[in-house]
């Protein structure tokens, strides 16, 4: 996961809207019985930020964590808030496909780097694939396929 954020990163540095300082929109759901899978690869993702010094890409690095409880127009909701009001430059988080799904639309037309920490569904890393998409894990076509091998 950081080898890929990193390389996110220096991509988003070389565009021409780079700033002096990045800004991460952390959604995820982080509450709840699902919620523990959650703060698992956000507490990975705190950790690795803290031995990075606090930037990612050289650059002074800020969190803004939501929480989408498992619910998918809650996810969108977050993903529209940390695009719009916090004016996030780069997202990740996002565990379960249903909320990925509905919150995937808002963050494309956002053109911000999504860096996918889990699993995606097939109609985002297949032939819709965005270039601002990069996975950390695998497509879950794959993982159906190891299931039947």
């Amino acid at each position: 996961m950081r080898r890929i954020l990193s390389l996110a990163i220096l991509l988003f540095a070389f565009d021409a809207h780079a700033a002096n300082e990045l800004k991460i929109g952390y959604l995820s759901t982080l509450s709840g019985p699902a919620g523990a899978i959650g703060v698992e690869v956000r507490d990975g993702f705190n950790l690795a930020l803290k031995l990075a010094g606090g930037k990612l890409g050289g650059l002074p690095t800020e969190v803004v964590f939501a929480d989408d409880t498992l619910n998918p127009e809650t996810g969108k909701q977050l993903a529209e808030r940390l695009l719009k009001r916090d004016r996030v430059n780069l997202m990740t988080g996002v565990i379960f496909s249903n909320v990925m799904l509905a919150a995937w639309p808002t963050i494309q037309e956002g053109k911000v780097f999504y860096i996918a920490p889990n699993s995606t569904p097939t109609g985002i890393t297949g032939k819709g694939c965005n270039p601002h998409f990069v996975s950390a894990a695998w497509p879950n076509e794959a993982r159906d396929e190891r299931r039947a091998a």
